[in-house]
């Protein structure tokens, strides 16, 4: 697979790349720059935000933190502001974003997911967070089983992702203009989404992923509903710009279900949330 394939290939033909060779997929795109900035838009405002806010409300101040899906490693410097001292440790399954993240960030323990599994024992991590990752993996109740084992009883896991909820300006473009499109586990999408998306959630179907995985919901909040949209939809405007737009989303409506991303926070049972997986 080279690079000129994944540039010009079409909507389709992108899944069915992700889902044939996802870790040569995104080797090719870290390699071409793929996620390179923290901050870049007002959809990165917010989700720093989400972070803080669902992280200082999860009780976690130390312990073991993982990042699923850390790419090149991005919020890990993040992660190690809102829980100091904790003990870091990253994921993914590209090695070359795994690199990119050692040369970021080199105290991070670092693995590479294989299919969904991580190589370290059961009940290893007291956070696990997840940013804008659920949407690309081929096997979603899987991973989310994943999280639950190697999460400790108690542990959190604080999750980010595109929204498919009625009602926001994404919803409303796509669904005057752009149109929806199916998936192949039958959630659908965006037919504005990132390509290699593989799925856009309702905040119901996330909420059911999280429980059928053993996992209790703690919180759930939104952005995105107009004027994150609006703000990064001009590449022109500053930065600062858009982020205070997005933030408004933030700020005034995140409780409001009618946005195009959100937040859930959730918590492995004490007892019992082992038992309902099998596990």
């Amino acid at each position: 697979m080279g690079v000129s394939l994944t540039r010009t290939a079409g909507r389709s033909e992108v899944i069915a790349l992700v889902s044939e060779s996802p870790s040569r997929f995104y080797d090719e795109r870290y390699r071409a720059g793929y996620q390179e900035a923290i901050l870049d838009s007002g959809y990165d405002a917010c989700v720093l935000e989400a972070l803080r806010w669902a992280v200082g409300d999860s009780g976690v101040r130390a312990g073991s933190v993982l990042d699923y899906g850390c790419g090149q490693g991005r919020y890990l410097p993040v992660l190690a502001a809102l829980v100091p001292g904790a003990d870091l440790h990253g994921a993914d399954i590209s090695p070359v974003a795994l690199d990119l993240a050692a040369e970021r960030f080199p105290a991070a323990e670092l693995a590479r997911i294989d299919g969904e599994r991580v190589p370290h024992e059961p009940g290893r991590f007291d956070l696990i967070v997840m940013v804008d990752v659920i949407e690309h993996v081929l096997d979603a109740p899987a991973t989310v089983a994943e999280l639950q084992r190697l999460l400790r009883p108690g542990g959190v896991v604080v999750l980010t992702t595109p929204s498919a909820n009625r009602g926001s300006a994404a919803w409303a473009y796509n669904r005057l203009l752009a149109g929806f499109e199916e998936t192949p586990d039958g959630t659908g999408r965006f037919a504005t989404d990132e390509p290699a998306h593989l799925r856009r959630l309702r905040s119901g179907e996330a909420r059911e992923l999280l429980a059928r995985g053993g996992l209790e919901l703690e919180a759930q909040r939104f952005w995105g509903h107009l004027g994150t949209p609006l703000g990064d939809s001009f590449d022109r405007l500053p930065l600062r710009l858009r982020r205070r737009l997005a933030m408004l989303d933030w700020k005034l409506l995140r409780r409001l279900p009618n946005g195009g991303a959100m937040v859930l926070r959730a918590r492995k049972p004490l007892t019992g949330g082992a038992a309902r997986n099998g596990r």
